[in-house]
């Protein structure tokens, strides 16, 4: 019955006396970038309140078409009275677009 031969420890630690890198600056990374800007930028996402929040999941959950959402949103009762930071479909879906899968 054959044994493996035992493990040697190959690390070795050199002293440089000058330093070995230098630092020119810091920079953000290309993926910290991308989270940063595919963050929502409020605790209720891409939205600007709780209220719009929980309009926003009754817009979902309703299976309310887009055209009929294009239509509530042209209303001049919700566009005077709730000052949503989204004034047709294709801004809403662009919120919804941006919020973390």
């Amino acid at each position: 019955m054959e044994t493996d031969p035992p493990l040697i420890d190959e690390t070795s630690v050199e002293t440089f006396p000058t330093p070995v890198a230098t630092i020119y600056g810091h920079a953000e990374t290309h993926w910290g970038r991308l989270h940063r800007l595919q963050t929502p930028q409020t605790e209720w996402g891409g939205f600007s309140s709780c209220d719009e929040w929980e309009l926003a999941q009754w817009i979902i959950k309703s299976g309310i078409s887009q055209s009929a959402l294009d239509d509530l949103l042209k209303l001049n009762i919700i566009k005077q009275s709730l000052n949503l930071s989204f004034y047709n479909k294709q801004t809403f879906y662009d919120i919804i677009d941006q919020l973390p899968s």
